[in-house]
């Protein structure tokens, strides 16, 4: 794993925590994070990488906006900061990948009894399986 993989996994591996605790993330790591990262990208002369690479996260924001908030807005943040520091294709592959996790966890809490479509599951659990999966090659 390079170190740019390693933040990201450290990143999303402390607003997984708060997201399954508290139902939100924290605005502060997500702040903290993005500005090392935009200085790392600004160090290694890639920003145009990193520019790219927000735009799965951007989209992601504008669809919360659009949808009043059934998707949250800071999970757009988070795949925002994942493609700020890893690019368009990781962010876009882990978001991928934590979207079909969490249809199919919310499609089995439904035909078991246990939930509802009503029923709000933490989605940052989901992009940090779904980044794991995406860095072990899956």
């Amino acid at each position: 794993m390079t170190e740019r993989e390693w933040v990201i996994l450290i990143f999303l591996g402390l607003n997984t925590v708060k997201d399954i605790r508290k139902k939100e993330i924290s605005l502060f790591w997500v702040i903290g994070f993005a500005v090392i990262g935009i200085l790392w990208r600004i160090w290694d002369e890639s920003w145009l990488a990193g520019f790219w690479g927000v735009l799965p996260g951007l989209a992601l924001s504008a669809l919360s906006l659009c949808c009043r908030g059934m998707v949250g807005f800071g999970d757009g943040l988070m795949v925002l900061v994942i493609g700020l520091y890893l690019g368009t294709a990781c962010a876009a592959a882990s978001l991928l990948r934590a979207l079909l996790g969490c249809a199919f966890s919310g499609l089995f809490l439904i035909f078991t009894g246990r939930g509802s479509r009503k029923t709000e599951l933490p989605f940052v659990p989901f992009l940090l399986v779904g980044f794991w999966l995406y860095v072990l090659g899956w």
